[in-house]
């Protein structure tokens, strides 16, 4: 067992070697689980984290900094499972930590506090990791605001959400085209021969989405301009497919997603786009003219002859007599040209009239059962 050992000067004349395992064993910082602490303990250690020395200027037991003491009753409680009167804590309810989770957090830290390829990449920001006390990287409510993990629960933040690659750091842009973009993904994964779907970071996510959206822009605005039989989003796919194939390989994600690539595409594109849809204009029909006539009106002008006369004409000249909207007071016809001919040749004497069988009936008779020439 690593003990930890750290130098106190007490005066000038004696100087004392204190243990901190041997402080929690021997009961002077009193927990329920010594053995799980100082194993925690030995591995914040291990990791290069914040060291605690002795100091007759420090407040906690035998000059070893308070935020140590805190830090080992705070861990005390998380392996009994009373943190949940803490805030964040809270969600986990009387939650019993392991050891085991609690070293892996350790080791997430340690990771965004020392290795360059995880966030944050400041190294100001990186030094303020390796200086966090015990008792700041499990309840850091010292910290005035809204409580959130990454400042007052450190410990949570780095439990929930690992430590990070700096590419990772950058937020997730929305995926509005899955199946494109999973097309997209697939494609790039067969052309490249190098990484799996899962190996994508942030900044190459973005990547892949951006190009997605400009390649379905232009398909949105030239849809109409492809073949019917290709006027599907897999034209997208086939045209990246057949740009990548005449390219080495293995293919990046860098260069998948170039402006390069991009415009051959577009272009690839453009080429399919001439189709010219030939639209037949439609036929307007010329609107029937109805004249509507009282019949009453044309036997006072003209007499009763008249009217079979005005018959017989409109037949030979194709005027329709709708009889079922003849009755009593109406006549409908197609042609009100015809019917003022009809009256200037009846003026004229160039009509004469119809001899019928029986003279008996009279002109709505007529009307209804036709005229025979």
């Amino acid at each position: 067992m690593i003990k930890f050992t750290r130098r106190i000067a007490i005066d000038d004349k004696d100087q004392t070697r204190v243990s901190v395992s041997g402080l929690i064993r021997m009961g002077k910082i009193q927990v329920k689980h010594k053995t799980a602490i100082i194993c925690i303990l030995s591995h914040w250690v291990d990791k290069g984290l914040w060291e605690w020395k002795q100091s007759d200027k420090n407040k906690g037991t035998c000059g070893y900094p308070l935020a140590l003491v805190r830090g080992i009753k705070l861990l005390d409680k998380m392996l009994s499972g009373g943190m949940a009167e803490y805030p964040l804590y809270a969600a986990y309810g009387d939650k019993v930590w392991k050891t085991t989770e609690i070293k892996d957090a350790i080791d997430q830290l340690a990771l965004a506090a020392f290795d360059s390829k995880y966030h944050p990449a400041d190294p100001s920001r990186k030094k303020g990791l390796q200086r966090m006390s015990l008792e700041a990287f499990i309840w850091n409510g010292g910290i005035k605001g809204e409580p959130q993990p990454y400042t007052h629960a450190p410990f949570l933040y780095w439990h929930e959400n690992k430590a990070r690659l700096n590419d990772d750091a950058i937020p997730k842009k929305e995926n509005k085209r899955r199946l494109l973009f999973d097309s997209m993904l697939s494609l790039y994964v067969a052309k490249s021969s190098l990484y799996g779907v899962s190996t994508l970071s942030n900044r190459e996510h973005n990547r892949l989405v951006d190009m997605v959206e400009t390649l379905w822009a232009w398909y949105k605005d030239n849809r109409k301009k492809l073949h019917p039989n290709d006027r599907t989003p897999d034209i997208i796919a086939n045209a990246v497919g057949e740009v990548v194939d005449k390219w080495n390989f293995p293919v990046s994600i860098y260069a998948f997603t170039s402006e390069t690539l991009i415009k051959q595409v577009i272009n690839s594109l453009e080429q399919k786009a001439t189709y010219i849809e030939m639209l037949v204009a439609p036929v307007e029909e010329t609107p029937i003219e109805v004249t509507t006539l009282s019949p009453t009106a044309v036997l006072s002008e003209l007499g009763g002859d008249m009217l079979q006369n005005f018959i017989l004409y409109g037949m030979q000249q194709n005027v329709s007599i709708q009889n079922n909207s003849v009755d009593s007071a109406k006549l409908a016809c197609f042609s009100n040209f015809t019917l003022r001919q009809v009256l200037r040749k009846y003026q004229r004497g160039e009509l004469s009239p119809v001899k019928t069988e029986s003279k008996t009936e009279d002109w709505r008779t007529i009307l209804l059962k036709g005229v025979k020439g």
